[in-house]
């Protein structure tokens, strides 16, 4: 007879719950905008004791205009960049501007490009 655990281990798997599909968020809203402006993907290690961010999380940082801006499923998008016609210098100075929206985000690292679309059915958390 199956163990009780196993079972719940298998439905969750299953039905999907408990998977964190922030990446596959974050990979939609760039490919929604690949076309039309620079991007790329953010992997944000949080090390805040208290945040409302999670301790792992990915962010999409777009330039639209003169201005980067950053998305994330937790929160939507918001500014990136603390002054206009400053992008070029802010994609590589990345540091001070993510510290900017939460202190806990000290380290990151770029990800590489996904190959093609994401998943289908896809849903962009505060998009």
């Amino acid at each position: 007879m199956p163990n009780v655990s196993h079972l719940l281990t298998i439905a969750t798997l299953a039905t999907g719950l408990g998977v964190d599909r922030s990446l596959d968020a974050v990979r939609g809203a760039q490919h929604m905008l690949e076309l039309h402006t620079w991007s790329e993907i953010v992997r944000i290690e949080n090390t805040a004791p208290r945040s409302r961010y999670p301790r792992v999380l990915p962010a999409l940082i777009f330039q639209l205009d003169s201005v980067l801006w950053f998305y994330t499923p937790t929160d939507g998008t918001q500014s990136l960049s603390l002054y206009r016609n400053h992008a070029d210098a802010d994609k590589v100075n990345l540091g001070p501007l993510l510290a900017a929206i939460d202190k806990g985000f000290t380290r990151w690292e770029v990800l590489p490009r996904g190959v093609g679309p994401p998943p289908a059915g896809t849903r962009l958390p505060n998009g």
